[in-house]
């Protein structure tokens, strides 16, 4: 692999999960717990939130005049929520000054029902800009559509 080339994480193909999702759900699966049917997608998406965060932070600091900070690679960590335990791959940042907002650096909770609500709005169809609005209406916090 080149220096500085980016590995792609897959895309999330909604269509396919759907019906992963309905023929797990129809064979007696769980719909949440260790192996529900929403665990991966409340993984997936907690994965992305904090992705965009530290992208969001690197570019406040690039842009403020502190540059050289960057991605330092992954903690996992495995956080209860309302579906049960899921784990997550956190990216971390080379000076140490990425304090996410979604789950704190040492949080082990996502409990807040956001995830039941994110799961909700994805569900029908609302856009990032959407997302964003709720978020900021539930919780008070100010994100980017780059953060969600």
């Amino acid at each position: 692999m080149k220096k500085g080339s980016k590995v792609k994480k897959e895309d999330f193909d909604y269509a396919n999960f759907e019906q992963k999702a309905i023929a797990q759900l129809r064979s007696g699966h769980e719909l949440i717990g260790k192996e529900g049917v929403l665990t991966e997608l409340v993984q997936r998406i907690v994965n992305a939130a904090l992705e965009g965060e530290l992208t969001h932070h690197l570019k406040e600091e690039k842009s403020s005049g502190k540059g050289g900070n960057r991605r330092n690679g992954t903690i996992k960590k495995t956080l209860k929520t309302s579906v049960g335990d899921v784990e997550i791959e956190r990216s971390r940042d080379r000076s140490g000054t990425f304090e996410p907002v979604l789950v704190k650096n040492w949080g082990r909770n996502l409990n807040t029902g956001l995830d039941t609500q994110i799961l909700e709005l994805y569900a029908k169809g609302n856009s990032v800009l959407d997302i964003q609005d709720f978020v900021e209406k539930l919780y008070g916090i100010s994100i980017s559509t780059g953060q969600i």
